[in-house]
């Protein structure tokens, strides 16, 4: 083979090679709230919930898709990321979700002006929401109940839950709607002692 086709050759191979490159779309994710969850109970005083602040641990802090890869190893999807702040996502989520079990509209996000007169606050820190090494994935959060007017702490824990992944650690959508699972999950420890607590 000469040397112009030898060129050509690599010329095109390194073309295609790009292309598929180009091919690779980074997708987008969303927590969801369930679409119809049980309520858990009503309020029985009519009071406002405060929710937030909501905080997340720094290493989930990010666009990407975080799955850990083995101990004190995680690994970023840089085509799967986030379509917005996790942080946000999560607290929506969350919001939405205590709406639906408690059968109530008044609830608030912290920090906020012009706040209503609080009955309750829920300060919420993730510490851990990921995936991996193995076929499941967790959330660890703690979380406390506050008393609205004096801001007394009514009560503290520290929820640590688990969802199968049916296909692995490769669906980027499968973990988003774990995650969402799991999240429905927390909403649901916090409503019932919202209910029997407040």
């Amino acid at each position: 083979m000469k040397q112009w086709q030898m060129g050509a050759l690599m010329a095109l191979t390194l073309l295609a090679g790009c292309a598929g490159i180009a091919r690779q779309q980074t997708q987008f994710y969303l927590l969801e709230p369930l679409a119809e969850p049980a309520p858990v109970a009503k309020i029985e005083r009519d009071a406002w919930l405060g929710l937030g602040p909501v905080t997340l641990a720094r290493y989930l802090d990010r666009p990407q898709m975080v799955t850990r890869i083995g101990p004190g190893r995680l690994h970023l999807a840089e085509l799967h990321q986030w379509a917005g702040p996790l942080q946000e996502n999560i607290a929506q989520v969350l919001r939405d979700n205590l709406t639906r079990l408690l059968g109530s509209e008044r609830l608030v996000s912290l920090p906020a002006r012009g706040l209503p007169p609080l009955g309750w606050q829920l300060e919420v820190e993730i510490l851990r929401l990921d995936a991996g090494p193995g076929p499941e994935a967790r959330l660890e959060a703690r979380w406390s109940l506050l008393d609205g007017d004096s801001q007394r702490v009514l009560q503290i824990e520290r929820s640590r839950l688990t969802q199968p992944l049916s296909a692995g650690l490769e669906d980027p959508a499968g973990l988003s709607r774990a995650y969402s699972e799991l999240l429905a999950a927390l909403s649901a420890e916090m409503a019932a002692a919202l209910v029997t607590g407040g």
